[in-house]
């Protein structure tokens, strides 16, 4: 399979009611991430972008409805590496290089999943990774 999957992680402000994730989540570093994803996005080799839950795992961008929610990663009910990992296989991304486009706990949920995974964020503070996602956007 070519292409890589790109992961936006999951935000914590979201719309007052149910919508498709792609609209659901509302704050300000969510809106970056998902805009670089599709930014660096390459359809022509099939990159693929997804939504990191703390509550459902793997989100299409305009999957189905979903309610909004009040839960982090590693809270009770929160997605587990097992859970991600089912859902990757029977979603044929598994064995996909990821970019992921989080915040730093769900970028370490992401390498406990995936072998190959790139995290361009890592290690950065909040206005240096929302700086950097910029210059992501600028260079495509």
């Amino acid at each position: 399979m070519t292409g890589r999957l790109i992961l936006v992680g999951c935000g914590g402000r979201k719309l007052d009611h149910p919508d498709q994730p792609a609209r659901l989540y509302v704050g300000s570093y969510f809106t970056a991430c998902l805009d670089t994803a599709l930014a660096v996005r390459n359809s022509a080799v099939n990159d693929r972008v997804m939504i990191l839950s703390a509550k459902h795992g793997l989100l299409n961008l305009w999957a189905p409805v979903i309610e909004p929610y009040d839960l982090r990663l590693g809270q009770p009910g929160a997605i587990s590496v097992g859970t991600l990992h089912s859902q990757a296989v029977a979603r044929n991304v598994y064995l996909m290089p990821v970019l992921a486009l989080c915040g730093g706990a769900y970028a370490t949920l992401a390498r406990q999943v995936w072998e190959n995974v790139e995290t361009p964020l890592a290690g950065l503070g909040i206005g240096r990774q929302v700086a950097r996602l910029k210059e992501m956007r600028d260079e495509v």
